[in-house]
């Protein structure tokens, strides 16, 4: 295992926003160092790409299991309004999840979110100012979906099954 002092720091233009940050160099130099050492894996990463999937499916089939034993006709479906109960549950395991191997990795949960006490109030200002920016998007477009032609078949996706006249 080598020294994190005697890690060689790297020098490209686009590290020289390193130079100026000692603890983003520290941090680039461990990483730099678990790259060395073959720490760094895609495992992790992919792992959780398809964790969130894996742990809503497994937190609405525990639901769906109590609804099974009390003997529901459809138990599956009659989890479904039960989501933001087992969502809990979702995103308590992805966080564990996520603990698990920043810990194997040697770094905490905070440091994957890079918060800056400096930065704090340049942050709550952008974000204050990005919502009227996205309400103006969003109210836009709901208004412009409502001049979209409500007819039997879509110009879009076809003609819709559940408008269809007996007849065809």
């Amino acid at each position: 295992m080598t020294d994190e002092s005697t890690l060689p720091v790297p020098r490209s233009p686009e590290m020289a926003t390193y130079q100026a940050a000692p603890p983003l160099l520290l941090l680039m130099r461990r990483l730099l160092l678990r790259r060395g050492e073959a720490m760094l894996t895609w495992r992790g990463p992919t792992l959780m790409l398809f964790a969130r999937t894996a742990f809503a499916v497994g937190a609405q089939a525990v639901v769906a299991a109590i609804f099974a034993l009390r003997a529901a006709p459809t138990p599956w479906h009659d989890a479904e309004p039960w989501l933001p109960v087992y969502g809990t549950l979702i995103d308590g395991g992805c966080l564990a999840l996520l603990w698990r191997l920043t810990g194997r990795e040697g770094i905490g949960l905070f440091d994957l979110v890079g918060f800056k006490r400096a930065g704090l109030l340049r942050d709550v200002w952008l974000g204050l100012a990005l919502i009227p920016v996205s309400l103006v998007f969003i109210l836009g477009s709901n208004y412009a979906a409502g001049w979209l032609p409500l007819t039997r078949s879509s110009w879009c996706f076809g003609p819709c099954r559940q408008c269809r006249s007996p007849s065809s």
